[in-house]
């Protein structure tokens, strides 16, 4: 992971959506992702609330080291898991052709999936 922020603080890796600013890592929207984690990982359940956990299908990591890599998808595919996990009625939509920006990069899929929860 160390060597993921590294290419991160060095813009090794240009599609991070991230900084650093005073030793902390911060992203575009304002993150504090340290604590916005910690208050995250307290959620045991949602409940049956309707969630639809929509990553990118595949992520490159340029800059990284294979195993480096490899790890940070395993780490990425476990937070993914547990996201589908605290809700009944959670599922996982794997995003073809998208970053991290689905919404820009894929919008009928973010469309599809609002409108599918409406009634």
């Amino acid at each position: 992971m160390a060597e993921f922020l590294v290419a991160v603080q060095q813009h090794r890796y240009p599609l991070a959506p991230a900084c650093f600013q005073r030793g902390m890592l911060i992203h575009v929207e304002h993150l504090d992702v340290p604590a916005a984690f910690a208050e995250v990982a307290e959620i045991d359940s949602l409940g049956d609330v309707p969630l639809v956990v929509a990553p990118a299908a595949e992520r490159v990591y340029p800059g990284l080291g294979a195993r480096a890599a490899a790890h940070l998808v395993d780490v990425w595919n476990d937070g993914q898991q547990r996201w589908v996990a605290l809700s009944s009625s959670a599922r996982l939509l794997p995003v073809e052709d998208t970053g991290h920006y689905i919404q820009l990069d894929q919008p009928a899929v973010v469309i599809d999936e609002v409108l599918a929860l409406l009634p």
